[in-house]
């Protein structure tokens, strides 16, 4: 994981016991909190975060059912389900929404900080060899369009960039998620990658 840089959790449960407890044994991650589907679902459409801990048994639907909510605009960031005590673990429903990972709770707690930890690294990776990718298709699209501009014009090269910085966004994102690139960590590199292909120039 980056330095300096609190990696964001979403925690959809009901179980203000189980909250606090997740606050205590993870302290160096940002917990944002979501005890209904409802309310965790706008949290989702609305927000970025590098991972989701979904309680298997929540208010006015499921944690599963949320799981496909999140995969249904986000296809690479960790989701971690839980079963709480008491519940039947349905591990091959969870993993068939597109889970990353499942705990029968309160059995596996001795996994849940190895197995968030482990996933947010693996998403570090995922994401750095996604940019790689992402960086070749853009210079890819913009060798393409310098192409088109006469010698006269290639000093605008930056300004050219910037007027199509939504086309280049569009296609670098498609292929950053593509090659396994977690959201988040677009949204956080983007800014970064016309400079760092400017100065290349």
């Amino acid at each position: 994981m980056e330095r300096n840089r609190v990696e964001r959790i979403l925690c959809v449960s009901d179980d203000t016991e189980e909250c606090d407890v997740l606050t205590n044994t993870l302290p160096l991650l940002k917990f944002t909190f979501a005890n209904s589907y409802s309310t965790a679902r706008q949290l989702v459409h609305t927000s970025i975060f590098d991972l989701y801990l979904l309680d298997e048994c929540i208010p006015d639907a499921s944690g599963i059912e949320l799981c496909r909510e999140v995969r249904k605009i986000d296809a690479n960031t960790p989701v971690v389900l839980f079963s709480p005590a008491g519940h039947n673990p349905n591990p091959d429903s969870a993993f068939s929404a597109g889970a990353s990972a499942y705990l029968d709770m309160p059995a596996e707690f001795f996994r849940l900080e190895s197995t968030v930890v482990g996933l947010l690294r693996e998403a570090d990776a995922r994401s750095m060899d996604a940019r790689l990718a992402e960086i070749r298709a853009l210079q890819t699209e913009i060798r393409q369009h310098l192409a088109q501009i006469d010698g006269s014009k290639r000093d605008n090269t930056e300004r050219i960039m910037r007027a199509n910085d939504h086309l280049f966004r569009a296609r670098a994102y498609a292929a950053f998620t593509n090659s396994g690139g977690v959201r988040s960590h677009f949204e956080r590199l983007w800014p970064d990658v016309l400079i760092d292909y400017s100065r290349s120039c």
